[in-house]
């Protein structure tokens, strides 16, 4: 069965990420790149937008998009075996408070410790940011919560 007649459809995973001139662009790209399984990395392509921070500094905007369900799909349960059983409880708790009006699971990771292939969560500033688009077709009540629970993203 598909997940359509699920009731929904997990649309695509995108992740964002910005590199400060202060910061090497490619370390960052490979933080970000750590996010999503390893057989995957050489095939998604990251977008680079360059734009002028508010004191005229140079920043980088990075983006990746998974749209492939196969990669979407791999790349959940690659976030599932690296989180952390705390950060998992975390998500759990916090799940309300990161679904936006329009099914979008928000996530934040640390940079650095992305850099060393660790995921961990964070809310300050300077962080690579996860979304997770879902489309709904059919009202449910918590089909998020349990989409993100049959991934074992959350407990």
């Amino acid at each position: 069965m598909s997940n359509q007649n699920q009731g929904f459809k997990l649309n695509d995973i995108k992740i964002f990420c910005s590199a400060h001139s202060t910061e090497d662009t490619e370390k960052v790209k490979q933080s970000m790149l750590h996010l999503i399984p390893e057989i995957h990395r050489n095939s998604v392509e990251i977008t680079e937008l360059p734009i002028e921070g508010h004191a005229g500094n140079p920043i980088i905007l990075l983006e990746i998009k998974i749209t492939q369900k196969r990669k979407i799909n791999d790349s959940l349960a690659f976030l599932a075996e690296k989180l952390d059983d705390l950060d998992k409880e975390t998500i759990t708790e916090e799940l309300e408070s990161r679904i936006s009006k329009d099914n979008c699971v928000y996530l934040r990771f640390n940079k650095q410790e992305a850099f060393n292939e660790i995921l961990k969560l964070d809310n300050v500033d300077n962080t690579i940011r996860l979304v997770i688009k879902f489309i709904i077709y059919k009202a449910a009540d918590n089909i998020i919560q349990q989409v993100l629970t049959s991934h074992k993203i959350i407990n």
